[in-house]
């Protein structure tokens, strides 16, 4: 029975079954199922904090979070700037320099719920969760300063966000002092909490994630909640796995209600099929970009052929990309960007997977 469930509990058969299910309810019971900027935040927050608890911090050497650093400050940004500078040079659109930027960064819930079958070795694994986890909230954080900067300029972008109410460089200050505020505040409450029986442990750890998810998504504090991954960690390894293992079903469900949304979303746009080809194209350029920026960085790293492969062809978007894509008005793109990436991310998998062993434990 574990051996069934192993094979048919994945990211895929979640996704499919999770599309299958919401969209005879939409059909049977009239439900809107495309969702609001607040569903969205809390998708992404069970992503971004399910992928920083998966990072185990003894499998990344001192370079590798040297290489985690750079590629989630300048390479999220140099990313950005390269897919940017290809569609712009076809184009002549500004507009692809911010859609850039909306899908530079690796979807952490994706990363999440497909590592399991990840031909990384522990290390490589850890850098390339600590990676997608901690370049999503730079991005969106990135987002936000870019419509403060449209704001300062006088230049109109298109670029809105629900939930967060910035409009100049003081208020995007005060918003990251929030997040700040926030993990210094639920680390401090958590790490007193954590005494007592072993099954109080576990509540006030499951009490916490949660809470901590909600709060984040309210008030869209993704930095701060990535931050939370990191610092709150049981000591115990039993109670550390139990939380990990909600974290990760949490991650199937989540993965499952956002292909419903995707669809849901993508359908109900109008006109959108003369975009359809630039969003592929779009999808192709985060998808290049990646290798770009990859093999420089994990140069002299410590990393084997392996995982630099894997690495550099490791792209791919999700739930971030189209909540800044709903933010933002531009979901016809975001969505193809989505779909191109993703088809991308499968083929060379395939393919690298025949060129490679699975990875050793080590």
């Amino acid at each position: 029975m574990k051996r069934v469930m192993r094979k048919w509990v994945n990211a895929p058969t979640a996704l499919a079954i999770g599309t299958i299910l919401f969209s005879i309810l939409t059909w049977l019971g009239g439900y809107d199922l495309r969702g609001t900027p607040w569903h969205y935040a809390l998708l992404l927050g069970v992503g971004i904090l399910a992928s920083t608890f998966g990072i185990t911090k003894e499998a990344i050497t001192k370079q590798g979070w040297r290489l985690v650093l750079w590629a989630v400050t300048v390479g999220v940004f140099t990313k950005a700037l390269i897919i940017g500078g290809l569609l712009w040079g076809i184009s002549s659109d500004t507009k692809y320099f911010v859609m850039g930027l909306l899908v530079a960064q690796i979807d952490p819930l994706a990363v999440a719920a497909l590592s399991a079958k990840s031909r990384l070795s522990k290390m490589g694994d850890g850098i390339l969760r600590a990676w997608s986890t901690l370049d999503d909230p730079v991005t969106v954080v990135g987002a936000i300063l870019l419509f403060t900067l449209q704001g300062a300029f006088g230049i109109y972008l298109g670029l809105t966000f629900v939930n967060v109410t910035v409009d100049g460089p003081a208020s995007f200050g005060q918003y990251m002092l929030y997040n700040i505020a926030f993990v210094g505040t639920v680390t401090w409450c958590w790490q007193y909490a954590y005494r007592g029986p072993f099954w109080m442990k576990i509540a006030f750890t499951v009490l916490f994630i949660a809470g901590s998810v909600i709060i984040a998504s309210v008030w869209f504090w993704m930095f701060g909640l990535a931050l939370i991954g990191l610092c709150m960690r049981p000591k115990e390894a039993k109670i550390y796995d139990v939380a990990q293992k909600v974290l990760n079903v949490l991650s199937m469900v989540a993965l499952a209600v956002l292909g419903v949304m995707v669809i849901h979303l993508f359908l109900a746009q109008e006109e959108f099929s003369r975009d359809i080809a630039w969003g592929f194209a779009l999808g192709a350029a985060a998808f290049l970009s990646q290798i770009i920026v990859t093999v420089p960085l994990t140069r002299n790293r410590g990393l084997s052929r392996q995982d630099r492969f894997y690495l550099a062809f490791g792209h791919q978007n999700g739930i971030t990309a189209l909540l800044l894509g709903v933010s933002t008005g531009t979901i016809a793109f975001i969505v193809p960007a989505i779909i191109m990436t993703q088809m991308l991310r499968l083929i060379s998998t395939v393919v690298l997977d025949r060129c490679f062993a699975p990875a050793s434990a080590t």
